[in-house]
């Protein structure tokens, strides 16, 4: 785990709300699994536009310990001129106690140089409980995280802390070859409740060739209640991705 948080020290950091990573957690699987990610998207809100993304994540799971690792990059263009460049990595280890309840430790950095946001890094824990749901899982995670932020011509809050929450719902059908995924996160900044961020997220994973392709359509929708200066609350997107599990 060490060798992962030392990695995201050299990974620039900003993010609008942390990003959604309860859609992207490995199965079960023990040893080393990962994927890789092409999509492209559209999105509405502080951009109109159509860009590309790139993401890989890389699992590992001994026993009752769950580490991954996931890294994003995404840019675009438009006639000569760059309107898009972003880019986060994201480090978690879960410990399960008896299958139901457990714990959650990350660090995240993102940046996001559109929104004039240059740095914001993430660390932070929560406490996991989970309950089967049909063939899927329902996941409740209650925590807290510090929070730096560096804005574009040096301004930003520096450090602050956040509680953070998520819930998460995930159903898997048609004999495991097709999985949804709803999550919603909410973070509230501990000394002023009135400051918080909320994202939501949809995505549907249809597999195909013995389950090593698949495709990816996922939608989120993004809001924070005091953004940047120039900077609009909310933001949606929607990506369709072609993912490659090993």
């Amino acid at each position: 785990m060490r060798y992962f948080l030392a990695l995201l020290c050299f990974v620039p950091a900003l993010a609008f709300a942390q990003v959604n990573i309860e859609s992207s957690r490995g199965g079960d699987k023990q040893g080393f699994t990962g994927n890789l990610d092409v999509g492209f998207e559209r999105k509405t809100g502080n951009t109109d536009v159509l860009s590309y993304v790139l993401k890989t994540r890389l699992d590992y799971v001994s026993g009752n310990h769950h580490t991954f690792l996931q890294l994003e990059r995404s840019e675009g263009s438009s006639r000569g001129v760059d309107f898009k460049d972003e880019a986060f990595g994201h480090a978690r280890w879960t410990m399960m106690f008896g299958g139901w309840y457990g714990t959650d430790l990350f660090v995240q950095s993102q940046y996001d140089t559109f929104k004039d946001l240059m740095l914001r890094q993430l660390e932070g824990g929560y406490l996991r409980l989970v309950a089967p749901l049909f063939a899927g899982e329902v996941a409740v995670g209650l925590g807290a995280m510090s929070e730096f932020e560096r804005l574009k011509g040096g301004g930003g809050e520096g450090f602050s802390a956040r509680y953070t929450s998520y819930l998460s719902l995930t159903e898997n059908l048609s004999q495991d070859k097709i999985k949804i995924s709803l999550t919603g996160y909410y973070q509230p900044k501990i000394k002023d409740l009135s400051d918080y961020r909320m994202t939501f997220i949809g995505q549907i994973e249809v597999l195909f060739f013995d389950k090593s392709f698949s495709l990816v359509p996922s939608a989120s929708y993004a809001y924070d209640s005091r953004p940047p200066v120039g900077v609009v609350v909310d933001d949606s997107e929607t990506t369709l991705y072609l993912r490659y599990r090993w």
